[in-house]
This record gives C-alpha cells, sequence and structure tokens, in this order.
C-alpha cells in the first residue's frame, strides 16, 4: 500500500506541472488517414473538406494538437495543447464552414487537426490558428482558408488526458 501511494504521489507531482505548463498531453500518431478523392479546384473556389464525414455524435471526435512553437508565439489564441470536441452541435457547425481554395501553400506548419468518425482517422490537416490567417495546410489541397474555423474552436474542450493515441 505504501508503495502504491509513492507512485501516486510521484506521478501527480510530475503529471500536474506538466499539464499546466502545456508539455501534456503526449500525442502518439498511429492512424492512417482513410484515402479520400482528390477534388481538383481553381484559385478563388469555396468548398467544404468535410461534406462527405459523418459527424453525429458517439461516432464522432475532432482534435486540435497545438504545437510547443505554436503556444509559446504571441498569437496563442486557444487554451491548452490538445482540444477535443464530440459534441453534435459543434461537429455540426464545424462541418457547415466553407473554405476558400488560394491555390498557395504555406509554410511551416506545426499544428494539427483531425477528426475520426467510427474510430477510423476521415481527415487530417496541418492548421494555422494566427489573428489575421486561419485555416488548412495539406497536401490535398494545398491552403485553404476560413476565419470562422478559430470561433468553432474555441468551443472545443480541452483534453486533460495524459496521452492521447490519435
Amino acid at each position: 500500500m505504501k508503495k502504491f501511494l509513492i507512485i501516486i504521489a510521484v506521478f501527480g507531482i510530475i503529471y500536474v506541472p506538466c499539464l499546466f505548463l502545456n508539455f501534456l498531453p503526449l500525442t502518439i500518431e498511429f492512424s492512417e488517414l482513410e484515402l479520400s478523392e482528390k477534388k481538383v479546384l481553381d484559385s478563388g473556389d469555396v468548398f467544404n473538406p468535410f461534406a462527405n464525414i459523418e459527424m453525429t455524435e458517439g461516432k464522432c471526435i475532432a482534435y486540435v494538437i497545438y504545437s510547443w512553437d505554436d503556444m509559446q508565439s504571441d498569437l496563442n489564441l486557444l487554451e491548452g495543447k490538445a482540444l477535443y470536441s464530440n459534441d453534435e452541435i459543434v461537429l455540426n457547425e464545424l462541418k457547415n464552414l466553407t473554405f476558400q481554395y488560394t491555390a498557395t501553400d504555406m509554410t511551416t506548419v506545426n499544428s494539427f487537426f483531425y477528426i475520426f468518425s467510427d474510430g477510423i482517422l476521415k481527415f487530417k490537416s496541418g492548421i494555422i490558428l494566427e489573428k489575421n490567417k486561419v485555416g488548412f495546410q495539406n497536401s490535398d489541397f494545398g491552403w485553404i482558408e476560413n476565419n470562422e474555423l478559430l470561433n468553432t474552436f474555441r468551443k472545443f474542450k480541452r483534453c486533460w488526458m495524459p496521452v492521447i493515441l490519435l
């Protein structure tokens, strides 16, 4: 019993400061993205990358994993390193957003966004969350933007788990 209490105390002493200093949660990614049909887009086209993803409560969960670099910037706009939502209202708000295709690419993207439906990774993209630049960057469509995305992400909840398996 004494060993158990010591282990719990040591875990608490390490875990709590790491969590509040945003070193945690650790994210481990092992899911492969389900292949989807690529769309041919022209600059200025408006489209919805989530149109074919079923986003019902209990079946779908979305994560924003904020990088350490982005968290240290003066433009840190979200609370916590990892945010999630499985709330159907928030997910449907996300699903109803449309994005403008810019026919460009952004530079280094360190933060990521994931959507899982029925335990399958349906969408993965780099994400930029800055005051005047909010959108996704990935190999399928380059840079797409929508400034309302940040308002939706502010409705996500902070993840308090020490490890997230993606």
